[in-house]
């Protein structure tokens, strides 16, 4: 396993993923099948397939005491060494753990995938870096006003400075892991017995996303090309298609093969979860299609255009306005 000296942007998921203690969600471990096992938690989720050769995992989490954790959970199941861990697309809560992992694990995923670690985490670091510098200097001044006023307010400050000062602490010992194989369509891994396809069919939540199938456990792991009743992540930036997105979904429903479902986020689900999933991209498609018809601004279109029927699912208020504009350029741009 390689380790390449680069930080990545994930401020974002770092303000959502810490509680006040300064530690993430907890994990909690789920058994799939016979050999596949969940973990939950923290970021995006995990699953491990244990073989008589080994142990093969899909995504590592957030941060490096994160991959620990994994690592941890997994020791609970087998002692089997891991040969194997496949990133399902470059977002930081499912790659940035993978540090922690033993050197026997061989990262694995698709080309993009590897193209936009390399794109998107290197212009991120310097701004990442100052961005929470400045959050610790605001934050220890903040303390240093409040110890002189005798506020009240002053175990607040400091609780909140001993957040920030874990968080980038964590934040500057992360170190990303490089895939070291890549592949373009589709790769099988004969492991132990079982047959592992990894399967890529084009953009959808990413550029790069893959599917990770296990036909003996009839399960898959969709990475982020499901979240089970939760209002999706959409990145533009990294190439998004929702029409195909839609397109992957339905060809999974097809599937004879399959009857356990692994989303990216969410609980584990079945084809259930993945016709809600296509359900409300069809529906945000529909919705900014008629607003680009009638001349709607990008603006407008942001500001107005609601969903009612989601509207209690997870992450409804944080999200829908940026996926509008996702789609609304998506529908816009020329590719």
């Amino acid at each position: 396993m390689k380790a390449i000296s680069l930080f990545f942007s994930v401020a974002f998921f770092i303000l959502l993923l810490f509680s006040p203690a300064g530690r993430g969600e907890e994990l909690t471990l789920e058994r799939v099948s016979d050999n596949l096992y969940l973990i939950y938690g923290g970021g995006g989720n995990v699953a491990f397939l244990v073989t008589e050769e080994g142990v093969l995992v899909v995504d590592s989490k957030t941060f490096p005491y994160q991959g620990e954790e994994v690592v941890a959970k997994i020791r609970q199941v087998t002692k089997k060494p891991i040969r194997y861990l496949i990133f399902t697309h470059y977002h930081g809560d499912h790659i940035q753990g993978a540090q922690s992992f033993p050197e026997s694990a061989v990262v694995i995923s698709h080309i993009n995938t590897l193209r936009n670690i390399e794109r998107f985490s290197l212009p991120g670091l310097e701004r990442t870096k100052k961005r929470y510098g400045e959050e610790l200097k605001k934050a220890e001044q903040k303390v240093k006003e409040l110890r002189e006023e005798k506020s009240p307010k002053l175990k607040e400050a400091e609780k909140e400075l001993e957040l920030i000062q874990r968080r980038l602490k964590e934040y500057q010992r992360l170190r990303l892991v490089s895939p070291e194989v890549v592949f373009e369509r589709k790769m099988i891994i004969r492991f132990g017995g079982e047959d592992v396809e990894l399967l890529y069919s084009g953009c959808g939540h990413t550029d790069g996303d893959i599917l990770v199938y296990f036909p003996k456990e009839k399960a898959i792991h969709m990475g982020d090309l499901l979240f089970n009743n939760i209002i999706p992540y959409i990145d533009r930036r990294a190439s998004s298609d929702t029409e195909n997105w839609i397109k992957i979904l339905e060809k999974v429903m097809t599937m004879d093969g399959v009857e356990e479902v692994i989303p990216g986020h969410g609980k584990l689900t079945d084809k259930k979860g993945l016709i809600a999933q296509a359900d409300y991209l069809k529906d945000l498609r529909a919705a900014v299609k008629k607003y680009i018809e009638r001349g709607a601004s990008l603006e407008e279109a942001k500001e107005k255009l609601k969903l009612p029927k989601y509207e209690k699912m997870e992450g409804y208020t944080r999200r829908l306005s940026a996926n509008v504009e996702a789609v609304y350029k998506e529908m816009t741009e020329k590719k």
